[in-house]
């Protein structure tokens, strides 16, 4: 059975990814910040596990990826969902939104993959890295989002 890690599997477009591949027979590892969320999800699978995880802290990713390891699990598939976005006038925005958001969605895609890559080139594994509308089209009051 091979092993898919979603992350940002909490709500959105992971929680779909995650619903749409428990019809086939993977087992998957759900990441996210909401435990209660990622419990629910997980308990309506048919083989999963979750990890409450922030992405963008790459010492809890490591952790992870340690832990997995030591229980023999490698990762065949990863698929970097996690992101956030704050929209606000960029006059009146939080250098905090700003930082967290480039932490999740920027610095996270790159401290999963290199937390994971060694098992993901073990396996023969694959990267799927989600992005936003938002990369190629900006929209008012997303100008750092985006």
């Amino acid at each position: 059975m091979k092993n898919i890690l979603i992350t940002g599997a909490s709500s959105g477009i992971g929680k779909e990814c995650a619903m749409q591949l428990n019809l086939s027979d993977y087992h998957l590892i759900l990441l996210g910040r909401n435990r209660q969320r990622l419990s629910e999800i997980s308990n309506t699978l048919s083989s999963a596990e979750y990890h409450v995880c922030d992405v963008g802290k790459y010492e809890e990713v490591r952790g992870l990826a340690e832990q997995l390891s030591a229980k023999g699990m490698e990762i065949d598939v990863l698929i970097n969902n996690a992101g956030i976005g704050y929209f606000n006038p960029l006059t009146s925005a939080s250098i905090d939104e700003w930082q967290e958001m480039i932490q999740t969605n920027i610095t996270g895609v790159a401290n999963v993959i290199h937390a994971f890559l060694p098992s993901l080139l073990r396996q023969y594994g694959h990267v799927i890295n989600l992005g936003s509308l938002a990369s190629h089209q900006v929209f008012p009051n997303s100008g750092i989002y985006c």
